[in-house]
Order: structure tokens, then C-alpha cells, then sequence
């Protein structure tokens, strides 16, 4: 039966199974409602109601306009955990915000144009990697993609990427040199895997972290593992979370690139033209471009991230009552809201044909009829990921500044099924 909860006046909700409150927290199919629900206009997540958005006014007025009644994130690590706690990601109010006021000049446009050479310096090595690959091939049913090596081993492109994503952030966070890529056996390579590596149980640890921070705290869930402790926690999870956000947003879009190239050979052939018309090789093999002249690559980066984004929601936290403009809703403090990324960058509205690969959505005639918030895969607001240039930028000078390797493999469907192939070896 539905009914008023107390957190939410104004707002019916419908008690649902669990799995399929957060299938809705992440999918959020229906369309019709600006505030949506499993049942009316809100779920239930851990016994207790939390709204669901969608209806990019709305999320305007949460992210931005009102942003001091939303400043927390809802997700809340174990005390215990004191690496995750101290986290921009997860740290609270007022802490966050002097947190972020000492990050944010990492992160001018002066500083980030130092860092290019070094990520540069790191996406040399992928050539080496390059060399001996003969094929690629996709397994469409699981969205992966592999390159075939001499004498048939079969390698994973996103752990390839990921080495790549590692050494970068190594040396232009750390200011070290990972070699990950030479080196499968460097010691950071091995602690980012130890961090991803989603097993079965992992993958309940994070969903409950996210979604049930109760149940994570009974069960001393923790996101950098139970043995990360450190005399410096404060400074080492300032570093960590550079790592974290770099790492697995770099090595996904990257890797879903690739697959997306061998689908579309037409896309590879018209980003491949335009990188070699914009290329500048100098004598010391340091790849200079700009951005601006390279519309196409920002198109298909943006449809990457549209298509993937490397976390399907945002979620926020009341943290003083707010009464919704233009409605009888009234949110208490401490309730709990999600916006569901993949909802809206699937929705049609928004995204005719959402399952097509199209970067044309984000040409410059086209990216003006994309409602501002109905595109955020990096979050909007004061809560907007710090580090998005940089990892923008470390995905453009993948593409563009190593054109060896992307000219290296003309990725098409061959006779050899999903597979394809480097010059007619089949």
C-alpha cells in the first residue's frame, strides 16, 4: 500500500523488493515523471524513502542553484575506514568544501598544460605493446575487446589502457615514473588491480556502500581494502582518490573506444583522417595539437562518455529541509537522492536511437539541443568531478598524440568473424 513517509511530505512512496529499488536507482526506465519511483515518486532504499530524478530542471536546482541544502554525498564509508573518510569523494561538509579549496589550483589550465608532456612521455610506451599485435577482436555478447598477439595470446585491451592510465597519473599526480606498461609486475599496477578487482564479493561490498552504508558499516566494508592504513591518512587518500577517478575513467572510456571503432569502421576512418590532417611531428617526436582543431575526437569522447559513463549515478544527501519549487513536496534532512546517469543519457528525449553510437549528437549544431543537465558524466555543480580536464585530456592525447597506433590497425569486421585484423592476416 502506498502512503506518506515522514522524510518526504508531500510524496507517496511503494515498498519494493531490494534489487529492485537499486535497478531502478541505476536504470530509471520510466520517462513520464520528473521525480520517479519503483512506485509513485520516490524508493526505498535501506527501509527508508530516497527521491529518484530525472527531469533536468529539477537536477538543476539539487547540483547547483541549491546546492547548500545537497553539499553531501549520501554514500558514507565506515569510520573505521579511515583512507575512504578522508576522501574527497566521500568526505562531509564543512570539511569538503576546504578539502576542495586546496585541490582545485592543481588543476589550473597553466598546470594542466605541464602535465601533457608528461602523458605524453607515459603513451610512448604503448607503442611497444602495439608491436607484436596482430588483430583485434570483439566478443559483442560482453562488450570486450581483445588484441590477438603473436602466437595466439590473447590480451585485454582495458588492462592494457589501464597501465597506460596508471603510468600517466603516476607522473603527472606522483611525479613517478610506473612503467606499468613495460613492466606488468610494477608494484602500482598491482595495487590499482588489487583496488578494481571486482569479484563477487567486492561487488557487494561497493553496492553496499553505496546504497546501504548501514549494512557496510556492520560488515566493515572497506574501499581501499582492510590493510590500507597509513600513519599519513589525510595525505594518502588525497593522492589515492587522483588515482582512483583517473584510473578507471581513463581506462573505460578508452577501452569502449576501441570496441566502438571496430563496430563502426566509418567513425575510425573519419577520426583517423582528422587526426593525421591536425598532426604536428616534431624532431623530437613530442606530438603538439590542439584540442579546438580536432572537433570530431571531442564529438566521439563526448558519445563515449554518453553511451559509458563510468558511474551510472550521482547521489546526494539532504542535509537541511528544502521545500521543491513549484510543488508540495517537502524533503526533510538526511534524505537520500539518486540521479540516475544512465536514465538520462539513454532517455530519447534527450538521445534519439540512445543504443546507437553517434557522435554526431555532440556536433556543434547538434550539442546546443542537449538540455545542459540532461549530460553530466562527470557530475555538475560544485560536486563536479576536480579532475575531468585532466582525464579528458589524458583521453585526447591517447587518440590524437599517438597516431602510430592509431593507424597501426585498420579495426573492421573481417571474414574471421568478430574479429579484426591488421593488414590481411587472417
Amino acid at each position: 500500500m502506498s502512503r506518506e513517509k515522514a522524510n518526504m511530505k508531500g510524496c507517496e512512496y511503494k515498498n519494493t523488493i531490494l534489487h529492485e529499488n537499486v535497478k531502478d536507482t541505476t536504470y530509471a526506465t520510466k520517462r513520464d515523471k520528473p521525480i520517479l519511483s519503483a512506485g509513485k515518486e520516490t524508493i526505498q532504499v535501506e527501509y527508508e524513502p530516497c527521491l529518484l530524478l530525472r527531469k533536468p530542471q529539477v537536477i538543476r536546482d539539487i547540483l547547483v542553484k541549491n546546492f547548500n541544502y545537497f553539499c553531501d554525498r549520501s554514500t558514507s564509508p565506515d569510520s573505521k575506514d579511515r583512507l575512504s573518510s578522508a576522501s574527497l569523494a566521500f568526505i562531509k561538509n564543512p570539511a569538503w568544501k576546504v578539502l576542495k579549496s586546496t585541490l582545485t589550483p592543481l588543476f589550473t589550465l597553466r598546470k594542466l598544460k605541464i602535465m601533457v608532456d608528461l602523458m605524453l612521455k607515459s603513451a610512448d610506451n604503448l607503442d611497444t605493446n602495439f608491436e607484436s599485435m596482430r588483430r583485434i577482436f570483439v566478443d559483442s555478447r560482453n562488450n570486450l575487446t581483445y588484441l590477438l598477439a603473436g602466437e595466439g595470446q590473447m590480451l585485454d585491451v582495458k588492462d592494457i589502457f589501464g597501465k597506460l592510465a596508471t603510468d600517466m597519473i603516476g607522473s603527472t599526480v606522483f611525479g613517478i615514473e610506473m612503467n606499468s606498461l613495460l613492466d606488468s609486475n610494477a608494484e602500482f599496477r598491482k595495487m590499482g588491480k588489487e583496488i578494481f578487482n571486482f569479484t563477487s564479493n567486492r561487488s557487494y561490498e561497493m553496492l553496499a556502500m553505496f546504497f546501504y552504508p548501514k549494512i557496510a558499516h556492520l560488515a566493515d566494508t572497506y574501499f581501499f581494502g582492510k590493510k590500507s592504513y597509513f600513519d599519513w591518512d589525510d595525505l594518502i587518500a588525497r593522492a589515492l582518490i587522483f588515482f582512483t577517478g583517473g584510473f578507471e575513467t581513463t581506462s573505460t572510456a578508452m577501452s569502449f573506444a576501441l570496441y566502438e571503432f571496430v563496430l563502426h569502421p566509418e567513425i575510425q576512418n573519419k577520426l583517423r583522417k582528422e587526426i593525421l590532417d591536425a598532426m604536428i611531428l616534431l624532431t623530437n617526436q613530442t606530438r603538439k595539437f590542439s584540442v579546438g582543431s580536432l572537433p570530431y575526437l571531442d564529438m566521439v569522447i563526448s558519445e563515449i562518455l554518453r553511451k559509458y559513463p563510468v558511474m551510472p549515478f550521482i547521489d546526494r544527501q539532504t542535509v537541511k529541509t528544502y521545500q521543491m519549487p513549484n510543488s508540495n513536496l517537502l524533503i526533510e534532512k538526511g534524505t537520500r537522492i539518486f540521479i540516475s546517469l544512465l536514465g538520462i543519457h539513454y532517455d530519447p528525449q534527450y538521445f534519439p536511437d540512445p543504443e546507437k553510437f553517434d557522435p554526431k549528437r555532440f556536433s556543434q549544431g547538434s550539442r546546443s539541443n542537449i538540455p545542459t543537465y540532461a549530460y553530466m558524466p562527470f557530475g555538475k555543480g560544485p560536486h563536479m568531478c576536480i579532475g575531468y580536464v585532466l582525464v579528458c585530456s589524458g583521453a585526447q592525447l591517447i587518440v590524437s598524440g599517438n597516431v602510430r597506433y592509431v593507424c597501426a590497425f585498420n579495426l573492421s569486421p573481417s571474414a574471421c568473424g568478430d574479429e579484426s585484423s591488421r593488414g590481411n592476416d587472417c
